[in-house]
């Protein structure tokens, strides 16, 4: 599960789960990963996956951050043109950011560089040894991006590259 900042592709925050498990359960887990005194979000778009009322009061209420998924989680309703009882949910339903939606494939862009350049599977066989090999993905990843940015485009470093790499110990 992994945060990224569609802008430059750097991953932001990350955390890997035991198996297989749903969407709708994990982000907690990883919002509590973004660094709060180096990163401000002001938008998330999420996937189908993560509709929940919960999911959008966390990023919302909680975060103050605005959420953008799709009403389309679990069963579909008896009335198809019937309305979510939560209001963030209904907000979707209603007036859904399509504008903003459509860079959701920027994070399936990380995740294939991740696996093109990095491998596709984590080979540790305990939880804690996928957590630290996933970290230390994460890390050459966005380290790659910073090389990146400084030796080929050194005027042109986007705010989230300078935060990754100004937040590291």
């Amino acid at each position: 599960m992994i945060i990224v900042s569609c802008v430059s592709h750097a991953i932001l925050a990350a955390v890997a789960s035991e198996g297989p498990s749903p969407d709708i359960d994990q982000l907690d887990d990883v919002v509590a990963e973004l660094p709060t005194d180096s990163v401000t979000l002001k938008h998330m778009v999420l996937d189908a996956g993560f509709d929940s009322a919960h999911n959008h009061r966390l990023l919302r209420e909680d975060h103050g951050i605005r959420s953008t998924i799709p009403p389309e989680h679990g069963r579909p309703p008896k009335d198809p043109d019937a309305l979510p009882g939560d209001p963030y949910r209904r907000l979707m339903k209603t007036r859904f950011n399509i504008k903003a939606y459509r860079k959701r494939p920027q994070v399936e862009t990380v995740i294939s560089m991740l696996k093109r350049n990095l491998g596709d599977a984590l080979r540790s066989k305990t939880i804690r040894g996928r957590r630290r090999d996933l970290r230390l993905r994460v890390l050459t990843h966005n380290i790659a991006l910073a090389l990146l940015w400084v030796f080929y485009r050194a005027n042109d470093v986007p705010n989230a590259i300078r935060l990754v790499h100004n937040s590291a110990p």
